[in-house]
């Protein structure tokens, strides 16, 4: 039976590789400085004679700044966040004592231990509270908000209402960065409402009226400013049991604002706001620094999170390893793609099969390096290479953009072929993929693989062993599929099984 797979971000956490929103909180985070050296010796590197210099870059461009983003552009992906993952954002804020749970449970921190520091700084037992009778939103935002009434966000505001000294400062800004971003979410879709609906009749006769321009705008600037800082400048302290009351609280609210922000943040503007200035670093140099130094600092990130998990990598236990078992259940491994970055993928698989199918990395890859000025990929052994290059080389590593399989023949190439590869298999495989929106340009391959009557099997991480409707709907709302449609939609829990048995297993019996 020949399989093709193809791996997300949710493939590779047995080996200690960051997830997706998490992953780009911690870029964000990160120094850029040696970066910018890389960028300045690559530069150092070009012929100020040669016509690419003179044609291409700008004049005296050896004497120019470099730039990075800054909180400026960071922030602004909280505002595009609010407008473009409204719903997410409202699903995270309604739904606020199950991810509060679900963040609790894979925390260093115990229930029994948040429940405690909880009841010694109110005075209260933990749900003993809840503040829906005396907090309401405005009735002009919304009449259904029930954060007040959650027994986690009560739990912050029954502490806040007993300790009034300074300990509390940082938790009060926690609390004020959701409510903000409650706010921010109900009052977009108000004046979002109004500027698009400012009559809700009028005479056909008196159409004009509707041409009324935008009068109406949310500054959502602070709020975005605010939310991401309290994220991005959080101590590197995770809170444990051991940890005083007030840390306790404190600690975990940041880690509930630091999973909403990292579950909903719409990132894909910043790519595709800055990734043409790559094409034009003579009329805008400071965004094109700005873009490239970004992308350094992204392949530098990755490649570090390699080194100290070199072990788990080497060994496993993963869904890599768990490849070597598919001859045992009369599976062919022929096709693989990825959106993960990573090159170890085709170490292990070299360990563990022997002979494989290429692997297709539809966002590129730590090997993957772009010239703008050919807008071709280039394949570098070592980011040491790039100051030896002619022209000035960027990694290609894109994180949420709908560019990516745009920008040069050879990426475009890798998608052809692996849809080739996809329709030559018996069954196709999904692991750790999240079928995003941002990702339209690859589930587009899953759709075509489905109507072309192959069959799709989807294995989703469940905590719980249960695949809720939610996720289902998700799922398939990514695949742009009715609830009908032939997808195989199989739960799988941390340690890889699916009904009890090893997910290889049960796609050997849905093949």
């Amino acid at each position: 039976m020949k399989v093709g797979l193809f791996f997300g971000a949710g493939a590779e956490v047995d080996y200690g590789m960051p997830l997706g929103g998490r992953f780009a909180l911690e870029i964000f985070r990160q120094d850029a400085t040696p970066d910018k050296a890389l960028l300045e010796a690559q530069l150092a590197a070009v012929d100020p004679r040669s016509i690419y210099a003179n044609t291409w870059l700008p004049e005296k461009y050896f004497q120019q700044s470099l730039w990075k983003f800054g909180k400026r552009e960071f922030s602004a992906l909280v505002e595009s966040t609010i407008e473009h993952r409204r719903r997410d954002l409202l699903d995270f804020l309604g739904s606020f004592d199950r991810r509060a749970a679900r963040v609790l449970a894979g925390s260093q921190l115990s229930r029994e231990r948040f429940q405690q520091a909880v009841e010694e700084l109110s005075g209260y037992k933990f749900g003993q509270r809840r503040y829906g009778n005396v907090v309401e939103l405005n009735d002009a935002l919304s009449d259904d908000v029930s954060l007040f009434s959650s027994e986690y966000f009560s739990a912050f505001l029954s502490v806040l209402e007993a300790v009034d000294d300074g300990r509390a400062r940082p938790l009060q800004r926690l609390v004020l960065a959701f409510v903000q971003l409650l706010v921010a979410v109900h009052g977009h879709r108000l004046v979002d409402s109004l500027s698009h609906q400012l009559f809700t009749r009028a005479p056909d006769e008196l159409s004009f009226l509707q041409d009324t321009p935008n009068m109406f705008r949310l500054e959502l600037s602070e709020v975005g400013k605010s939310s991401l800082e309290l994220v991005l400048d959080a101590p590197s302290f995770r809170v444990s049991d051991v940890s005083t009351n007030i840390e306790v609280v404190t600690g975990f609210a940041r880690e509930l604002l630091t999973e909403l922000i990292a579950s909903c943040l719409d990132y894909r503007k910043l790519i595709d706001e800055y990734f043409h200035y790559l094409f034009s670093p003579r009329a805008h140099w400071a965004k094109f620094t700005r873009i490239a130094t970004f992308l350094l600092t992204v392949r530098r990130y990755i490649a570090e999170q390699v080194a100290p998990n070199e072990a788990r990598i080497a060994e496993g236990p993963g869904y890599y390893h768990d490849l070597g078992r598919f001859a045992d259940h009369g599976l062919e491994l022929a096709a693989v793609g990825t959106s993960n970055y990573n090159t170890f993928i085709t170490d292990i698989l070299a360990r563990e099969l022997g002979e494989h199918p290429d692997v297709h990395h539809l966002n590129g890859g730590l090997a993957d390096f772009y010239d703008p000025y050919l807008n071709k990929l280039v394949a570098l052994d070592s980011p040491d290479d790039l100051t030896r290059t002619e022209r000035l080389l960027v990694p290609f590593m894109l994180t949420q953009s709908g560019t990516k399989p745009l920008t040069s023949v050879e990426m475009s190439e890798r998608y052809v072929d692996l849809h080739r590869g996809f329709c030559d298999c018996d069954v196709v495989a999904v692991v750790g993929y999240g079928f995003n929106v941002d990702d339209s340009h690859i589930n587009a391959i899953f759709r075509s693989l489905v109507e072309r009557q192959t069959p799709l099997v989807v294995f989703e991480f469940c905590a719980n062993g249960d695949l809720d409707a939610e996720r289902d709907r998700r799922i398939r709302q990514g695949l742009r599929f009715e609830r009908n449609a032939p997808v195989h939609l199989q739960p799988v829990d941390a340690e890889r099984m699916c009904g009890g048995r090893p997910w290889y297993e049960r796609l050997s019996e849905l093949a």
